[in-house]
């Protein structure tokens, strides 16, 4: 997915709330009922928008090799899919593992707010 298009699945949500909301007919509805609608949809919704900003950030490319706190010389590339638990559920999100025979892949995107590179 493009950086133009991360977010179009939080967007397409939204719209479908909106809607539902806008609509006559959950004028009928229990407060109740749309205060579990809301959550149960609000938290699917912030769930699309983090992942779509985590998309926004790329997959960390960061160049040919990476070098672990090891010392160890990763320099096979590999694209992964990753799945995060949040506060909002799990996601799914597609990061550049760099690796070497027999020593653990290190994802660059992960030390954002890290003062090391965990290794995984």
């Amino acid at each position: 997915m493009d950086n133009d298009n991360c977010f179009s699945l939080a967007e397409e949500k939204f719209c479908k709330m909106t809607d539902f909301l806008k609509d006559k007919r959950s004028c009928n509805i229990k407060l109740s009922d749309l205060e579990n609608y809301t959550n149960k949809n609000g938290r699917e919704l912030l769930r699309h928008l983090l992942t779509g900003h985590l998309n926004k950030r790329g997959m960390g490319d960061i160049g040919q090799t990476v070098v672990g706190s090891d010392g160890v010389n990763r320099t096979h590339k590999r694209i992964r899919t990753r799945t995060i638990k949040c506060l909002f559920g799990k996601i799914e999100i597609k990061r550049i593992g760099y690796s070497h025979r027999n020593i653990s892949s290190l994802f660059p995107l992960d030390i954002i707010g890290n003062n090391e590179m965990p290794v995984r």
